[in-house]
């Protein structure tokens, strides 16, 4: 799980640690398209679609579009 601090810290209550394991793709954005969070499914997706820039090298802060 990458989680941005900001974001976090929008969202006190929410549980994030219930999506960490997920096998569903699960991500965060500001409203300009930034990532601010990944889950485990996100990587594992990255993996199983040979798609290494998704997988740890797209940083949060970089914008999904």
């Amino acid at each position: 799980m990458r989680l941005d601090r900001a974001f976090r810290n929008r969202l006190p209550d929410f549980d994030f640690e219930s999506l960490h394991d997920s096998h569903d793709v699960v991500y965060g954005t500001w409203a300009d398209g930034r990532l601010t969070y990944t889950n485990n499914g996100w990587d594992r997706f990255a993996t199983e679609n040979e798609a290494p820039r998704l997988n740890r090298g797209w940083p949060l802060g970089r914008s999904i579009w």
